[in-house]
C-alpha cells in the first residue's frame, strides 16, 4: 500500500516556531475558486486574480481561523482557481499541532459551504528552514498568476513530462523538445586538463553559437560551465539542460528555468542517475532510488509488479537435531558417501564469523572462498564488500549482536571436528563445559563443501543482491550450488506469489525457460528456507466466508505478561501488525471493533469496504499522534488507550484484496468500561460480493512474540 506523499516530516516538531508555504487542492467537482487574467509577459504585478463566491469564503474563513489561533501570522496567500497557497507564521512554540490549525480552516469552510468539502483531504507543506528561503517562498505565491497564464500563453513549452530517445536510451524530458532537432547544437564541457588554448577555442566557439542563438547542452556543473549558461540565457540562446532530478506529475521548472520554459528555450533531460537497476535475473530487477521516484517508477509501463525492500527475521535461532547425516557421510546404504565435495554451499543471513575455526582448513586457511556483504548505504545505493579466500581474515562479522549467520553455517558446511572446550545444555537446563573433548559434534552436512556467504541487511532486496553474488560465484566455478535461507516473514500472502517467492523458483530451474516471451536460463540451484519457529504460536487463522455463513471474527491478544511501567499496568499489550487476504480481488468489507464481551456485540466500530489511499489510524489521545491525518477518537478511549490503524488495497503481486492492521493498544483500566477484560479489540469481517461465491479470508500477523488472535469463543 502507498503511502500517503502528504504525510508530514517526521523529523520536525509541528508545533515549534515555523514558517510554512502550504498548499491546499480544491476537491474534485467544485466550483472554482477564482480566474486569473493580465498580461504575463509584462510580470508578476500585471498578473491578479479575481476571487468567484468560493474564493471570497476561502478568504474570510482564513482570516477568521488564523485570528482565532494565538501566536499564529498569515504573511502571505494566494486563492489560485483549484489551489491555494498560504506562507504562515508560527511565532513560537505552541499547544496545538499545525494540523490542527488547518483542520479547523478546512472544516470551517465546509460548514460555511452548506456541509459539502470544498478542499482534497491532507495538504502539503514545506517548512522554511534557511533564511533566504521566506523570500523566495513569498516571491513563489505571489507568481503564481503569472506562471498560470505563462503556461496558458505556451503550452507547448509545458509538455508534461516525456521520454527522448539519445543514443538508443529512453530519459525523461520536459520542455521544448524542439531543441533537439536544431541545426546548432553544442556540448558545454570545462575540464582542469584543458590547456589554456584549448579553452580559449571552446569559449570562441560557444559565443559563435550564442551569437546565432544556437542550443547548448551540459548539466553545467562547474562554476566556468554556470558562466557560459548565464551568457546564453541573457542573449536569447536556448539550452538543452542534463539534471539529475526527477520530474513528477506536477513537477514544473523554478526560478530563471520556468521564463526559460515559457520562450520556448529549455528542454530539461533527466539522466536518471538516481534510479539504478543493480541486478536482473529471469525478469526480475533490483533497483534504487529515492523514495521520491517511487511512484513513478512504479508506474512506468514496462513494471508488472513492484515492491519495496522488506525485513525479514532470522528463523533457525534454535538448533535441530537432524537423524542419518553420518551414514550419509559415510555412504551407508548409498553408492558412496556425501560430504559435499563439489558443491557450492551457500548460506545468506546475519551475525556470521567467517574465521570461525567451524570454517578453516587444518592448516587455518579459511574454507570460505567467497563472502559478500550488502548493506543499506547512506544514499539509495547498496554498499557491497566482496572478499575472497584472503581477505575474508579482515572480515568480523558483519552483525555483533547476533550468531545466527554463523550458527547456520555451521549446520550446512562446518567442518570442525577437532578436541577443544565444548559448551552443551543439559537434561536440566543448565549450560555445562567439557574441558577437553575428544571429538566436537558440531560439524556440519556438507563438511567438505566450497563455502560462500552472504551477509549484510535482512531486507529482502539485498537478499537477492547477495544470493545473486553467491550465484555468479557458483557458475564462475561451474559447480551446482545450495543456498541455506532461514529466514523469511510470516507476513504476506503465503501463496508463492510474491517477487522474492518468484525469484526463488526461477533460480531453481533447469534448462531454459520463457516469461513474456523471453527466454532466460535457470541456474539449477537448490534453495532451503526455513520452516520458521512460530508454528505454536496464535498468529494465523482462515476462514471461508459466503451469503450463508456471512462472518469471521478474530480477537486480538497479547502473548506476553502484562507490564508495569511507571507504577501502572499495561494490561493486555497488543502490538504488531496483520495482514488480511481475501482469496481473490473481491473486496470484503472489514471492520475493527471494540467488542463487548458480556452483551456480544460491538460498542466502537470503524469500517472500511474500498481500497484506501493510506492506513487510517485511530488513537487514544493526542501523544499518540504522528500526522494530521490521525483521527483522535473519545469513543476508542472508552476501551483502549493507545492506537489502531486499518487501511486496504488490492495487493499488487498476489492481485487479491487485503487489509492492512497496525496497531500499539492495551486496555483502558483506568477508566470506567474495561477494568477488568470487558471489552476485547479485534475484527469483524463480512462476506458483500454479488456473484455468490464463496470466499476463503485468511490473516497473518507478525512473529514477534507481542501480538496474538484468538477466536475468545465467539460465534464467527
Amino acid at each position: 500500500m502507498a503511502k500517503s506523499m502528504k504525510r508530514r516530516c517526521l523529523t520536525h516538531d509541528y508545533r515549534s516556531r515555523s514558517i510554512y508555504l502550504i498548499t491546499i487542492n480544491k476537491a474534485p467537482g467544485i466550483p472554482y475558486f477564482s480566474e486569473v487574467y493580465g498580461d504575463p509577459l509584462c510580470g508578476t504585478t500585471a498578473c491578479h486574480v479575481r476571487y468567484f463566491p468560493l474564493g471570497f469564503l476561502i478568504a474570510d474563513q482564513l482570516r477568521r481561523t488564523i485570528a482565532s489561533f494565538h501566536d499564529t501570522r498569515n504573511i502571505q496567500y494566494i486563492i489560485m482557481p483549484d489551489h491555494i497557497h498560504i506562507v504562515l507564521f508560527i511565532e513560537k512554540d505552541v499547544d496545538y499541532h499545525l494540523g490542527t490549525l488547518i483542520n479547523d480552516f478546512k472544516s470551517n469552510c465546509t460548514r460555511q459551504n452548506s456541509m459539502q468539502p470544498i478542499f482534497e483531504d491532507d495538504y502539503n507543506d514545506r517548512i522554511c528552514w534557511r533564511k533566504n528561503q521566506l523570500d523566495r517562498m513569498v516571491k513563489y505565491v505571489r507568481d503564481n498568476p503569472r506562471r498560470l497564464l505563462m503556461r496558458r500563453l505556451h503550452p507547448e513549452h509545458f509538455r508534461s513530462r516525456f521520454f527522448v530517445t539519445i543514443g538508443g536510451k529512453n530519459y525523461e524530458a520536459y520542455g521544448n523538445p524542439t531543441l533537439l532537432t536544431h541545426p546548432s547544437i553544442v556540448a558545454v564541457r570545462v575540464s582542469s586538463k584543458y590547456t589554456p588554448e584549448k579553452l580559449v577555442a571552446l569559449h570562441r566557439l560557444w559565443d559563435e553559437v550564442i551569437r546565432q542563438t544556437g542550443v547548448l547542452v551540459s548539466p553545467f556543473i562547474s562554476p566556468a560551465e554556470r558562466a557560459v549558461r548565464d551568457k546564453a540565457i541573457a542573449e536569447g540562446s536556448a539550452l538543452i539542460y542534463f539534471t539529475k532530478d526527477q520530474f513528477g506529475e506536477r513537477y514544473k521548472p523554478q526560478g530563471a528555468l520556468f521564463d526559460l520554459c515559457a520562450e520556448g528555450r529549455l528542454l530539461l533531460i533527466s539522466l536518471g542517475d538516481n534510479v539504478s537497476v543493480k541486478r536482473c535475473r529471469a525478469g526480475f530487477a533490483i533497483v534504487t532510488m529515492p523514495r521520491t521516484d517511487v511512484e513513478r517508477v512504479a508506474s512506468h509501463p514496462a513494471m508488472k509488479s513492484f515492491s519495496l525492500a522488506k525485513p525479514v527475521n532470522m528463523k533457525l535461532d534454535r538448533a535441530r537435531l537432524v537423524s542419518g547425516i553420518d551414514k550419509i557421510h559415510t555412504g551407508e546404504g548409498l553408492p558412496r558417501k556425501y560430504t559435499g565435495a563439489g558443491i557450492v554451499a551457500g548460506v545468506v543471513d546475519n551475525g556470521i564469523d567467517p574465521n570461525h575455526v567451524n570454517f578453516l582448513y587444518p592448516d587455518g586457511s579459511s574454507r570460505i572462498s567467497m563472502l559478500s556483504e550488502a548493506t543499506i548505504g547512506t544514499t539509495s545505493e547498496p554498499t557491497t564488500v566482496i572478499y575472497n579466500a584472503e581477505t575474508v581474515r579482515e572480515f568480523t562479522t558483519d552483525d555483533k549482536s547476533t550468531y545466527h549467520g554463523t550458527h547456520t553455517l555451521g549446520i550446512l558446511g562446518g567442518s570442525y571436528d577437532g578436541t577443544g572446550k565444548m559448551a552443551y545444555k543439559g537434561a536440566n537446563g543448565e549450560y555445562n563445559i567439557e574441558e577437553n573433548c575428544e571429538r566436537a559434534p558440531f560439524y556440519g552436512v556438507a563438511p567438505a563443501a566450497d563455502l560462500a556467504v552472504g551477509a549484510g541487511s535482512d531486507y529482502d532486496a539485498y537478499i537477492v543482491y547477495n544470493i545473486e553474488n553467491i550465484l555468479n560465484y557458483a557458475n564462475f566455478m561451474e559447480r551446482r550450488v545450495v543456498i541455506n535461507l532461514s529466514l523469511g516473514s510470516s507476513l504476506g500472502p503465503h501463496d508463492g506469489s510474491t517477487s522474492l517467492n518468484r525469484y526463488l523458483d526461477y533460480i531453481c530451474m533447469d534448462g531454459e525457460y520463457e516469461i513474456d516471451g523471453k527466454t532466460y536460463k535457470g541456474d539449477n540451484a537448490i534453495i532451503c528456507i526455513s520452516a520458521g519457529n512460530e508454528g505454536d504460536m496464535p498468529i494465523a487463522w482462515n476462514k471461508t466466508i459466503s451469503a450463508t455463513d456471512p462472518e469471521a471474527k478474530s480477537f486480538y491478544i497479547s502473548l506476553q505478561d502484562d507490564m508495569v511501567a511507571e507504577e501502572m499496568v499495561l494490561k493486555n499489550m497488543r502490538m504488531g501488525h496483520m495482514y488480511v487476504y481475501g482469496n481473490d480481488a473481491r473486496p470484503f468489507k472489514i471492520q475493527l471493533v471494540a467488542w463487548n464481551n458480556t452483551r456480544n456485540r460491538a460498542a466502537w466500530q470503524k469500517t472500511l469496504v474500498e481500497p484506501s489511499d493510506a492506513i487510517q489510524y485511530y488513537c487514544s489521545e493526542n501523544i499518540y499522534v504522528q500526522d494530521d491525518t490521525d483521527i483522535v477518537d473519545p469513543a476508542f478511549a472508552n476501551y483502549f488507550e493507545g492506537f489502531v490503524g486499518l487501511g486496504t488495497t488490492i495487493d499488487e503481486e498476489s492481485g487479491r484484496y487485503m487489509a492492512i492492521i497496525d496497531l500499539a493498544a492495551i486496555d483502558n483500566v483506568t477508566g470506567t468500561f474495561n477494568q477488568n477484560e470487558e471489552y476485547s479489540l479485534g475484527l469483524v469481517i463480512s462476506y458483500i460480493a454479488d456473484d455468490g461465491k464463496p470466499q476463503r479470508i485468511e490473516a497473518y500477523g507478525d512473529a514477534d512474540g507481542v501480538l496474538g488472535m484468538d477466536s475468545l469463543d465467539k460465534e464467527g
